[in-house]
C-alpha cells in the first residue's frame, strides 16, 4: 500500500489573512520507504504582511516568482 504525506508552509495561522507559500508531497510505502517527493514554493494570493517581509530567511522573494497554488 502506498500513501501520500502533504506538508504546507504558510504565512501564518489564519485562513482569512494568511496564504500557503510552500507545498510538498511525499509518497511512501507501508514500510515508510520514500518512493517519490515533490516540493515547490507557491506565489501567495495576497501580499506578504510587513512583519513577515522583515524576518531573516524570509521566503517572500522566492515565493513571489513562483506559480499560484492552483497551477501546481
Amino acid at each position: 500500500m502506498k500513501f501520500a504525506v502533504l506538508d504546507f508552509e504558510t504565512t501564518g495561522m489564519s485562513s482569512d489573512k494568511d496564504d500557503i507559500i510552500q507545498a510538498g508531497i511525499a509518497v511512501v510505502d507501508e514500510y515508510g520507504t520514500l518512493l517519490s517527493s515533490y516540493a515547490s514554493y507557491v506565489r501567495p494570493a495576497r501580499r506578504f504582511r510587513r512583519k513577515l517581509r522583515r524576518l531573516p530567511g524570509s521566503r517572500t522573494r522566492m515565493s513571489a516568482k513562483r506559480r499560484s497554488l492552483t497551477r501546481l
